[in-house]
């Protein structure tokens, strides 16, 4: 299969049974999906100054994989090439995500012309699993910081409408506060 085209390309997958995947952008190379020669090799260049190529689906051969991006480079994702992988980037660092791997012997990762540590080649899932949780916590942690010294000086009643006889009305004042017996929409 080959591929040339122009502007930026979202792949949401290829899969070549039978042979060889070439695959030549004019612009930014973005893989959704899972890109598979199964009996060959994978060539996948983002071409020119705007050439950015991110790998979010896997690209599997079962020869070699030949990867170049003429700008930025980032992986998030498994990058199989039994027979060598070889990924290029014009502008670094080159970014490696927390699903990023590299199989194949030899592997060779490189910025401008200088080699640079690729991903492992297996995925530590003890790791995997703390770096996930971690990064999860941070903004929920922020949130409740954020919440707490917002309301900390707010007083329920402030917050619903009440009736001359100081009964509640059935509606509240802020729509950003769910109170009991009200609908969250």
């Amino acid at each position: 299969i080959v591929v040339a085209n122009s502007g930026a390309l979202a792949v949401v997958g290829i899969d070549n049974a039978g042979g060889h995947i070439a695959l030549t952008n004019t612009g930014p190379v973005h893989t959704l999906g899972p890109v598979v020669a199964a009996a060959g090799r994978i060539s996948l260049v983002a071409a020119n100054p705007g050439g950015d190529l991110t790998l979010d689906g896997a690209v599997v051969a079962s020869d070699q994989v030949y990867l170049r991006a003429d700008n930025l480079f980032t992986q998030n994702s498994a990058v199989v090439g039994p027979n060598g992988v070889l990924a290029e980037a014009a502008v670094g660092p080159i970014g490696i995500g927390l699903l990023a791997t590299a199989i194949g012997s030899p592997v060779d990762y490189r910025v401008a012309g200088v080699s640079v540590a690729p991903p492992p080649s297996e995925i530590s899932v003890a790791a995997l699993i703390e770096e996930v949780q971690s990064a999860a916590a941070a903004p929920l942690v922020v949130f409740a910081e954020q919440f707490k010294e917002i309301v900390a000086d707010v007083k329920v009643k402030d917050l619903l409408d009440t009736n001359a006889d100081g009964s509640r009305k059935n509606k509240r004042t802020d729509d950003t506060i769910v109170t009991e017996g009200d609908i969250c929409r």
